[in-house]
């Protein structure tokens, strides 16, 4: 099993403030945890959470440093999480919004790790 905080400590080599799920937003530059479903496989006794981990930066006019940045940034969180215990799906999508304040783009990875047991307790027997 793994959590929200040992997936958080993976990333923190990258350098950028990480907002947990359910926390308010860190300043730009940061990594966003937003978890977006629980999965259920067959005969497993866990659930598996999916969460996307947001490398996110600010979409300033005038600074072409801004997407090298991100882009480092990107690639650093994949060097940190291939291989670990957070697989990441293959396709990885760049995502711009013009509209939030401050506009902003980032990087999309689907990560997945082991959740919690969904199995029901086993009814225990009070022995008199």
């Amino acid at each position: 099993m793994a959590s929200y905080a040992e997936l958080a400590a993976a990333l923190e080599p990258v350098g950028l403030p990480i907002t947990m799920p359910g926390e308010e937003a860190k300043a730009l530059p940061c990594i966003t945890l937003e978890p977006t479903s629980i999965s259920l496989i067959d005969g497993a006794r866990v659930g598996f959470e999916n969460v996307n981990v947001m490398v996110r930066y600010e979409l300033g006019k005038g600074n072409a440093h801004q997407f090298a940045e991100l882009n480092a940034a990107a690639y650093h969180v994949l060097q940190l999480l291939l291989g670990s215990r957070f697989p990441v799906a293959v396709d990885i999508p760049l995502i711009g919004n013009a509209n939030t304040e401050p506009p902003s783009f980032a990087y999309q990875l689907e990560v997945t790790f082991q959740g919690l047991d969904i199995c029901p307790p086993s009814p225990t027997t009070e022995e008199d």
